[in-house]
């Protein structure tokens, strides 16, 4: 079973490009060793199924399986719900975390 532990960058407030979405992959309980992996993220409105995000993340960390995005301004304009996962490859086999469901993304309005 795998899972993300979401750190930051989850919460946001609309336009906010700060922090970054940082979490740790998770596969049976134990922090994923991301050695010779290729993790991507995607990102997409639970409303329109619109995608907003598809794109290489970064590692943070190998061993502790803990990644990063860095957020644009387009991608966090609009408020709402957003879900994602992660898949990582290596070339020879790809795993989604999670793999039950999706993880959140909440994208709060802004005084205007």
């Amino acid at each position: 079973m795998t899972d993300v532990e979401l750190f930051t960058g989850h919460i946001l407030k609309e336009g906010d490009t700060d922090p970054d979405l940082t979490m740790k992959l998770i596969e049976d309980g134990v922090a994923k060793n991301l050695s010779d992996y290729t993790p991507t993220i995607r990102i997409r409105d639970t409303k329109t199924g619109d995608i907003i995000v598809s794109s290489d993340a970064s590692i943070i960390n190998e061993q502790a399986g803990t990644i990063s995005y860095s957020w644009s301004a387009d991608e966090t304009s609009s408020a709402g719900i957003y879900e994602g996962e992660v898949t990582i490859d290596d070339g020879s086999s790809v795993i989604t975390f999670p793999n039950y469901g999706m993880f959140q993304i909440i994208i709060n309005n802004i005084i205007e």
